[in-house]
């Protein structure tokens, strides 16, 4: 898994390139807390984007889709895919974070289209409502299976018996210790 958000261009750029070259079709996901375990259990290297302004420090391509006023963290997204990420990253996955992603990933997608270029643009809907209230674990659930059809359906991609909960496993230790390496910062 990649964090643009902690890296600099050029190692970024390069680390995806070695992904690209190993043959694992790369997802960038869209914004922060995508669920990492099952894309990697079925055999995406995920690739979180945030913090994309060393990639565009101007935005000409955005500009041309989205108001001035769209937060700088949408517009620099939409610079990196409509520019560099073309090559890096084979797929999106977004959810409805805010106003802005509502429509974002139509646009990329068909700019994406417009130049001949296939880009499986995945959404997901997160509900925004309390458990108590509606029926929003058997939507979320459909939310995920739908996601799943859709990346089986553009990439080919299966979810073997056992994968997810190894991939569960893998991001379980890397975030303990991500944690433990904060602790030991802050130990000094």
């Amino acid at each position: 898994m990649i964090f643009i958000v902690t890296m600099k261009k050029d190692i970024i750029i390069d680390q995806l390139h070695k992904v690209k070259q190993a043959g694992k079709p790369v997802i960038g996901c869209f914004p922060l807390y995508p669920p990492l375990e099952l894309l990697h259990a079925m055999g995406f290297t995920p690739v979180v984007l945030w913090g994309l302004k060393a990639f565009a420090h101007e935005t000409p391509q955005s500009d041309r889709h989205l108001q001035p006023y769209v937060c700088s963290v949408a517009r620099h997204l939409t610079e990196f895919l409509l520019s560099e990420g073309r090559a890096l990253i084979d797929g999106i996955l977004m959810y409805n974070a805010c106003d802005t992603l509502r429509n974002l990933p139509e646009i990329i997608a068909r700019e994406f289209s417009v130049s001949g270029q296939m880009f499986p643009v995945i959404r997901m809907h997160i509900p925004m409502a309390p458990q108590q209230q509606t029926d929003s674990i058997g939507y979320f659930e459909n939310e995920i299976l739908s996601m799943i059809r859709s990346l089986q359906e553009h990439f080919r991609a299966t979810l073997p018996a056992g994968a997810f909960e190894f991939s569960l496993g893998l991001y379980n230790q890397m975030r303990n210790r991500a944690l433990e390496a904060e602790q030991r910062v802050a130990d000094g």
